[in-house]
């Protein structure tokens, strides 16, 4: 029940664990003719990475990305991430959480 007018709040009910990352953009006009993507790379609590590539349809949009229930238990939730936005190599923004670094892969010698 909502607390402020008093009336039934399902979300409440739910009892959904997790987080989530909402990303807005607005493409300026002289450059949406080119093809846009959202790059969103992720670190999760369990040292484990994920990279996700987004198309953007439209020049103006927001982008929500989820991770609840068993797989945040799982992940043990977002550690950090990066968000770009870029056509093909250009990179028009970036935005970095505070705590993000660049994973450093030690490859096995055989």
């Amino acid at each position: 029940m909502s607390s402020v007018i008093q009336v039934n709040d399902e979300r409440k009910q739910l009892d959904i664990e997790g987080e989530r990352i909402t990303i807005s953009w607005k493409i300026p006009k002289n450059i949406q003719d080119k093809e846009w993507v959202l790059d969103l790379e992720l670190i999760y609590n369990n040292s484990t990475h994920e990279v996700y590539e987004v198309p953007i349809i439209h020049p103006r949009d927001t982008y929500e990305f989820q991770i609840s229930n068993k797989n945040y238990k799982v992940k043990q939730g977002i550690r950090s991430y990066r968000i770009a936005l870029r056509s093909n190599e250009d990179i028009l923004e970036e935005w970095l959480h505070p705590l993000w670094t660049e994973i450093i892969v030690i490859e096995d010698e055989d």
